[in-house]
């Protein structure tokens, strides 16, 4: 159990380890229990930053830096605890995620735009459309600073996504998804769930675990297709926790 940097932690692929920035700026890595905690690296930021995970669970996107300063994105070898810097760094880039083909990245940028780069930060690009302020081009104003999920050939990103007047939020992530945005053409994915969406976990395989609530939460796994493979209702010991990772059995 984390009593705190729980808001920014992440569970490794493997569902074995949490990792997660603590409030003196270290990087620590722990069991999934919370316990046999250890530092990976010192001098990143609480918050905005939370490490994500390798394809393997061996390493870490991590940055240095200091709030509100330049900030250094690297990775970080967890066995070793050697940085290495992207070769590129991608500009504004917030919450980061790994796609599990270790091929891509994506993230969110100070103005609530969502964009993509190679995994070493190369070729970034905003998501067409999502986040543009040009009203024409962008009625409904969609545009989110949360991204949540990121599918494992990073053609898809799932996001708390806010339009029209909705506040933006802050730095701080939102443990929330409410949709898949295409990141190719920003448009928005039909999802076959009922009820309102607040949880969408793409799975290596490309599966998709989706979290809604109706009266009581429920969790749909759907196929890589977005047909339903399985659904269940959520156990009621969780129903105010916060879904950060899935393994099947």
């Amino acid at each position: 159990m984390l009593s705190a940097g729980a808001y920014g932690a992440n569970v490794s692929p493997d569902g074995a380890s949490i990792a997660f920035v603590n409030e003196s700026g270290d990087v620590l890595v722990a069991d999934r229990d919370g316990q046999h905690r250890r530092t990976v690296l010192r001098g990143s930021i609480e918050v905005g930053y939370e490490p994500a995970w390798s394809p393997d669970s061996q390493r870490l996107l991590v940055v240095k830096g200091v709030a509100g300063g330049n900030v250094t994105m690297g990775i970080i070898t967890i066995a070793s605890g050697n940085f290495t810097p992207l070769a590129h760094q991608p500009q504004e880039a917030i919450h980061l995620l790994w796609s599990a083909d270790g091929q891509h990245l994506g993230y969110a940028t100070g103005t609530c735009k969502i964009a993509t780069a190679d995994a070493d930060g190369g070729n970034a690009r905003t998501v067409p459309v999502f986040g543009d302020p040009n009203s024409a081009a962008n009625p409904q104003r969609r545009r989110s600073c949360d991204p949540y999920s990121l599918s494992p050939d990073g053609s898809l990103i799932a996001v708390n996504q806010r339009t029209g007047d909705q506040p933006d939020g802050d730095i701080g992530r939102d443990l929330f998804a409410n949709t898949i945005i295409d990141t190719r053409t920003g448009h928005n994915l039909t999802l076959p769930v009922t009820g309102s969406i607040t949880a969408i976990l793409f799975q290596p395989n490309g599966d998709i675990l989706v979290r809604t609530k109706n009266g009581t939460n429920q969790l749909t796994l759907l196929n890589p297709d977005r047909t339903i493979k399985a659904q269940v209702t959520e156990p009621a010991t969780v129903k105010n926790s916060r879904l950060l990772g899935y393994t099947p059995n």
